[in-house]
């Protein structure tokens, strides 16, 4: 077998034989929890190997196409979808830096009402506001988080702060890792400048720096254990671009691995490898910020494109399970989005640069499941309950009167050909509970679906975020928490990702003191 030893990112076709290689620790997945955790442990000396199953592409390949970004950084293209009422999409990356490639790259510090309900439901008392303080203030200081600047907040900004200024809302410029950002409103599609700190610019440069090796391409598949060890991953690798060369296998020995796919891939991998089933959680307690978004028109032009498309929000309702932030996409994917035909479409599409558009997501009670499709793609099912539609309809009245509070004509409401030209008409049409599948709905945070807690029967990893079956495996990603965050959910992966190697790192020191004190043993 073939041995690479030195650092650096490898692609597929860099794999031309089958190959084993030999590391202290294994990381599946280059995301915020996979990238972030081989780095602080490469910074302490440790031999990181990262597999990725996406592909790598170099910064410079960024370059804002919409359609082929989706294509070629999405998991299936963006076409993933939470089967349920309703059908809601939710995109996730595939690539080298997981989803923090195309994410929006806001930054929230974990909420204390969160923190609480974790100490108060599920006995996890280790945690804390000041606890936890360090590993954000460390994530967010390499990151460089910041609100976003005046110069780059946009016009949509203008008319949200003018309506929540009217009408007496909390509201505020978005914190973002994004040094040097330009406004160029690519987020979604790959940042053009390398300004967004996603992981492919940070975290797995700082990783192979210290000397970690990155393999993409390469889809992690089983692992092989003796008693409660793993001591090797078995991945295939995806051997050229054309699809007809077999691929190749690629066997990692290691002393511990650290499992970060995501939410919806932690859970269909550990199925497949019956670790942590016997808790009965995983691939379940799914939740995934359902959100929707409105559209209205104003007199002015707004050129909602232009600026940070996720740079302002309304956090007045938070404490109830709303938060209302910037979600504009440019013209040709925002053809797409807006919840008109015909004519009213055409129109519509006419005086897009008059178009504000701004978003909102539910803390969601809901709760869904996830279970492995034959061909290993993950099935997602999700049904929005009661109480999470009263939001929809509570956020969807509350965007209203800001448009109209700032000076809207027409609100474009989430429902099929429905259009409000007024408060009263808004409040008359929706004065009836509504129905999950009368409301067009997406999501970007998938969580829960490995949750961490004390007791093996109810939780899948404990607070140090490894199995509770097996001795040297940790799970560190969005899907160990056991509820919904109520904000975007990247930063609080990256600092739990920071603490969790520092419980991973302990784990090694100790290991070698075993290992160092039996070859003692043996010699004497």
């Amino acid at each position: 077998m073939k041995e690479l030893t030195s650092a650096g990112f490898f692609e597929g076709k860099d794999i031309s034989q089958d190959t084993r290689l030999r590391t202290e620790v294994c990381v599946i997945g280059s995301g915020a929890g996979g990238a972030v955790a081989a780095a602080e442990l490469a910074a302490l000396g440790h031999d990181v190997v990262v597999i990725e199953e996406g592909p790598y592409f170099p910064p410079e390949y960024l370059n804002g196409r919409d359609y082929e970004t989706m294509r070629d950084l999405y998991r299936e293209a963006g076409m993933t979808v939470a089967i349920g009422k309703p059908g809601i999409p939710v995109p996730a990356g595939k690539c080298v830096g997981g989803t923090t490639v195309i994410n929006s790259g806001t930054c929230f510090r974990l909420p204390a009402r969160t923190i609480e309900k974790w100490r108060r439901d599920h006995g996890l008392r280790d945690f804390s506001e000041e606890s936890l303080a360090p590993y954000f203030q460390k994530v967010e200081e390499k990151l460089g988080v910041s609100p976003v600047t005046p110069e780059t907040e946009g016009g949509v900004a203008r008319i949200i702060r003018r309506g929540a200024d009217k009408l007496g809302y909390s509201h505020h410029p978005l914190q973002r890792n994004a040094k040097g950002c330009e406004g160029r409103g690519t987020c979604a599609f790959g940042c053009t400048k390398s300004a967004k700190q996603s992981m492919l610019v940070s975290y797995l440069p700082e990783a192979i720096g210290h000397g970690a090796r990155i393999f993409a391409d390469s889809r992690a598949e089983r692992l092989l254990l003796s008693g409660n060890r793993v001591f090797a991953l078995e991945a295939r690798v995806k051997h050229g671009a054309d699809g007809h060369r077999p691929p190749r296998r690629l066997e990692v020995r290691a002393d511990a691995f650290i499992l970060a796919g995501g939410a919806m891939m932690t859970p269909v991998f550990l199925q497949k490898n019956r670790i942590g089933v016997r808790s009965g959680q995983v691939g379940k307690n799914l939740t995934i910020h359902p959100a929707s978004k409105l559209a209205a028109f104003f007199d002015e032009d707004v050129y909602g494109w232009k600026g940070v498309p996720q740079g302002y929000c309304i956090d007045h309702f938070r404490d109830e399970g709303l938060m209302f932030e910037g979600a504009f996409l440019p013209p040709g994917l925002g053809s797409m989005a807006l919840a008109s035909l015909g004519a009213e479409h055409k129109a519509q599409m006419e005086r897009y640069k008059n178009l504000a558009v701004f978003g909102f997501m539910v803390s969601d009670s809901s709760t869904g499941s996830i279970r492995p499709y034959r061909d290993g793609r993950a099935a997602i099912r999700y049904d929005v309950n009661a109480r999470d539609m009263d939001l929809f309809r509570r956020g969807i009245l509350i965007l209203t009167e800001v448009f109209f509070a700032a000076g809207a004509k027409e609100v474009y409401p989430p429902i099929h050909n429905m259009t409000f030209r007024s408060m009263d008409e808004a409040r008359s049409l929706l004065n009836h509970p509504l129905r999950p599948d009368d409301v067009e709905m997406l999501s970007f945070h998938p969580l829960g679906t490995a949750r961490m807690g004390l007791d093996p029967r109810s939780s899948v990893v404990d607070p140090q975020l490894k199995s509770h079956e097996v001795e040297n495996f940790y799970v560190v990603d969005g899907s160990i928490f056991p509820t919904s965050l109520g904000v975007n959910p990247q930063l609080t992966i990256m600092a739990f990702a920071t603490r969790a190697a520092e419980a991973v790192n302990t784990y090694l020191r100790q290991l070698g003191s075993v290992y160092k004190a039996g070859e003692k043993l043996a010699k004497s």
